[in-house]
C-alpha cells in the first residue's frame, strides 16, 4: 500500500485509483458500485475511458 500513500502525498491519488482499478479489472469493466462509490467522493473511474 506504499503506492497509495505516495500518490496521496504527491497529489495524484485519483490517477492512482484509475490505474489500480484498470489493472485489477482489466477489460471486464468496473462494477457499477465501484464507479458510483468513487464518483461520490469526486473520482471518476471512467474519465479517461471517454478519450479511448
Amino acid at each position: 500500500m506504499g503506492g497509495a500513500r505516495d500518490a496521496i502525498v504527491e497529489g495524484r491519488f485519483p490517477e492512482y485509483l484509475r490505474t489500480f482499478f484498470k489493472n485489477y479489472f482489466g477489460d471486464q469493466g468496473y462494477p457499477e458500485w465501484c464507479v458510483n462509490a468513487l464518483r461520490s467522493v469526486g473520482v471518476d473511474l471512467l474519465q479517461d475511458e471517454m478519450y479511448l
